[in-house]
């Protein structure tokens, strides 16, 4: 694996890149390409990505995947983006297949999915994880987006969770775009900053974007003596 010297020079003083070990993104989508793009560009030695779909043509409107990899799975796309901004920095481990709750999970998750419901499961997991880190689920439609982060010190992820029967469909030309998928994903990595880094966040956040609108509640402060 070839390190570029400077590489990461302009964030030595920012985060300390061992800090940077391993991560899992669930759901490779419009949200999880840019998360893929951002953290293997900022240096994770491993990103271990789910799904289980293909990148189709409707697809290319919101996420951040090349033209050249339309039809491939997302996880073939995502590996993909992770290559091509790392270079061999980041090993990107493709789980070509639907997260469920028999599957294994780590320690800092970033959610990306469509399912409310399966986005409840992962949390149920990642709970019982005695070492747990962090899990932060990014969700999105065309002109919002919202994150909640959990801690093992900060867990209020009930209070913004519901289920998919509550939700009402939103017509399937309006559900995403671009710059919705592209804020929530960059919040997610900066969040990822936070939580490393041991610096304050908001464990909630929602932001509207017609016209632009944020809400923000549960400042949590950084431990002291590290996490």
């Amino acid at each position: 694996m070839e390190l570029l010297e400077n590489r990461f020079l302009r964030n030595k003083d920012l985060i300390k890149q061992e800090l940077l070990d391993e991560i899992t993104v669930i759901g490779l989508g419009g949200i999880g390409s840019t998360v893929v793009t951002l953290l293997s560009i900022m240096g994770f030695d491993t990103i271990i990505g789910w799904d289980d779909d293909r990148l189709e043509d409707h697809n290319l409107s919101s996420t951040t995947y090349p033209h050249g990899m339309l039809g491939a799975p997302k996880t073939e796309a995502s590996a993909h983006q992770a290559k091509h901004y790392s270079g061999d920095q980041t090993y990107f481990d493709a789980q070509n297949s639907r997260w469920t709750d028999s599957c294994p999970l780590e320690n800092k998750v970033i959610t990306c999915l469509d399912s409310m419901d399966t986005r409840m499961e992962v949390y149920e997991k990642w709970r019982n994880i005695e070492d747990r880190k962090f899990l932060i689920d990014l969700r999105m439609d065309a002109l919002s987006c919202e994150m909640i982060t959990t801690t093992k010190e900060c867990d209020k992820y009930d209070e913004y969770w519901v289920s998919d029967a509550e939700i009402e469909p939103a017509p399937c030309t309006m559900k995403h775009t671009i710059f919705s998928s592209s804020i929530i994903g960059g919040l997610g990595v900066n969040q990822v900053f936070n939580c490393v880094g041991n610096k304050p966040y908001y464990s909630y956040i929602w932001i509207g974007l017609l016209p632009l609108n944020l809400k923000k509640g549960n400042l949590v402060k950084p431990v002291k003596n590290g996490v």
